[in-house]
């Protein structure tokens, strides 16, 4: 299943007092092996995580996880296979239910397995940081061709063509040639009658805003990406105005070929729809920068998380943190024992990020993760911070 707002949230409030078993894969097409590398990295990750589920002290858990893969071989073929659709796949299996969630995008995911009290998000709020829903539209003499272009798939899902009525228009005719030794004719104003045809064109481009409002809307654009023509580009925009939700991008070149597909129209856009997401993260860097109501580096931005008042948490998406957890649910970074306590009944917590990433999405608190060498522009951060509500 395609991977949408709603059904993020979903995957996200995913719990199981057994567990979560989060399976991430994804594929190489490229590679022609009977069994190519992909599938043996998933293969041996959960061979490791059966082994350490039956070394350790749960039997409840060991025999919960080994009946629900019993029970994944269709699900598994699903994910593993080379004929199915989308680069990236997701398994999201409650142990404690026959439930199981599929995710296939046209992004790489990576080669995960985990199982923990919740569903892993981190490799779906990468992705989603790097491929959030768009618009592309794009303005040519035969109308308006509208994509909707999310995690790498895209598909045309309007096309508003211009009818040409100026044959029907009456032919404007200028005044004699008045040029002695020059034959008397009537010549056709064809400059004036196709400056007519491009102002009614551009009337007509300039009309679908309502239809690009609509979508907008509807489909949770994040970006709008207008291409095409210059001049008929600037008819679109005046006319979407600045109450406008998502941010307007516009391609510096014609989009070329006669008729490109919707896969070739996105890769023409792509080198400006990722810089439009790159001034989009170092907006939020400089947003941090500027404002005093801030958290920088891991202690403060956990405890920011946990009080609810971040507003925006900033993640470098290769990081990782460790930490401790306390009887009451409480979470610290690395080894400090927490303020009243003696240590004793600390929980150690190795993926402390993902903690991190529950907690605010408990919190209604947005997480973006950052590209590294993004992320290298916070100072002082470690690859974590916030922007704090008060």
């Amino acid at each position: 299943m395609n991977l949408d707002r709603s059904r993020l949230t979903e995957i996200a409030g995913l719990s199981d007092p057994l567990g979560v078993l989060s399976i991430y894969v994804t594929a190489d097409p490229d590679e022609q092996a009977e069994r190519p590398a992909w599938q043996v990295r998933t293969r041996n990750s959960l061979d490791e995580l059966l082994d350490r589920a039956r070394d350790g002290d749960d039997r409840e858990l060991d025999q919960a996880l080994r009946g629900r893969l019993d029970s994944l071989t269709a699900d598994l073929d699903w994910a593993l296979s080379p004929s199915t659709s989308g680069l990236g796949r997701a398994l999201f299996v409650p142990l404690s239910n026959s439930a199981v969630h599929q995710v296939s995008v046209q992004e790489p995911l990576g080669d995960l397995v985990r199982c923990n009290d919740r569903a892993y998000l981190r490799p779906l709020l990468s992705a989603w940081a790097a491929g959030s829903p768009t618009g592309i539209a794009v303005a040519t003499g035969e109308g308006i061709r509208i994509l909707h272009y999310q995690l790498g798939l895209a598909e045309e899902i309007a096309h508003l063509k211009y009818v040409d009525t100026s044959s029907n228009w009456t032919e404007l005719k200028g005044p004699a040639n008045s040029q002695p030794g020059f034959a008397q004719r009537s010549n056709p104003q064809h400059d004036l009658f196709e400056a007519r045809r491009a102002q009614d064109l551009k009337r007509y481009l300039s009309s679908g805003h309502e239809t690009l409002r609509r979508h907008a809307a509807e489909d949770g654009w994040e970006f709008l990406v207008i291409a095409g023509d210059p001049r008929l580009r600037e008819a679109m925009v005046e006319h979407l105005g600045l109450e406008f939700a998502p941010t307007i991008v516009t391609v510096d070149h014609v989009v070329g070929m006669t008729h490109p597909g919707p896969a070739e129209i996105a890769e023409m856009v792509r080198p400006t729809l990722q810089r439009a997401r790159a001034e989009r993260d170092r907006a939020l860097i400089h947003r941090l920068d500027e404002t005093k109501k801030s958290a920088r580096g891991v202690d403060q931005t956990l405890a920011a998380v946990q009080e609810g008042r971040a507003e925006v948490v900033l993640m470098a998406e290769d990081a990782e943190w460790s930490g401790q957890r306390d009887s009451q649910g409480q979470y610290v970074a690395g080894d400090v024992i927490p303020p009243g306590s003696n240590g004793n009944g600390l929980i150690p917590e190795p993926e402390l990020g993902e903690r991190l990433i529950e907690l605010a999405m408990d919190n209604s608190t947005d997480v973006a993760v950052l590209p590294g060498d993004i992320a290298e522009e916070m100072a002082g951060a470690g690859g974590l911070a916030a922007i704090l509500r008060w």
